[in-house]
């Protein structure tokens, strides 16, 4: 027994010192960190794809989600333009299944897309500004605008209605902030 009374603080030196030694091992190790992959903004996309924004369903609020599309090679030269065409389109059936809809109504066509030195202008049907309360018109804005976003981050972009600058839309009068795509990240 005199022995195991002995032995204690040996042992309790014993683990100490090893304790101390794997520290100091562990400390003298290279850092070995883990780098999370890079995901490109859609801003600056590939030209073989564009980024369209959808309506999506959050809870129990409506949020702009993104969907990527491939662009052929035939339309690459013209990405807003193709942009523009895919969303009026809408969600494929695969994106509807998975909830995306859009607030811009049905039979919204592109007329024209104007690029100026300057500045770009987007023509659009007037089905655009037709039907929906407050909620659906700043949704179906908030789809344009983010769209025209991920393509033409940088040039400022109009919208016009049948040919006329859009100041204000939808029967509750929201006031169209031109450029559209000013101060919106």
């Amino acid at each position: 027994m005199r022995f195991l009374y002995n032995a204690k603080p040996l042992i309790i030196a014993f683990v100490a010192i090893s304790a101390i030694a794997g520290l100091i091992y562990w400390g003298m190790q290279p850092n070995k960190t883990v780098e999370r992959p890079s995901v490109p903004s859609p801003q600056y996309q590939a030209k073989d794809e564009v980024v369209i924004y959808f309506s999506k369903a959050a809870g129990s609020q409506i949020q702009t989600e993104p969907v990527v599309r491939p662009v052929p090679q035939a339309s690459q030269k013209n990405l807003l333009d193709f942009a523009l065409f895919k969303l009026l389109e809408g969600p494929t059936d695969e994106e509807s299944v998975h909830g995306f809809f859009s607030e811009i109504p049905k039979g919204t066509r592109l007329l024209a897309v104007q690029d100026l030195q300057d500045q770009i202008r987007v023509n659009l049907s007037k089905q655009f500004v037709s039907g929906g309360g407050s909620n659906s018109i700043q949704q179906r804005l908030a789809e344009l605008t983010q769209t025209i976003l991920s393509v033409e981050p940088k040039r400022p972009v109009y919208l016009d209605v049948e040919g006329k600058e859009l100041k204000v839309l939808g029967g509750e009068g929201l006031i169209v902030e031109e450029p559209i795509n000013q101060g919106v990240q």
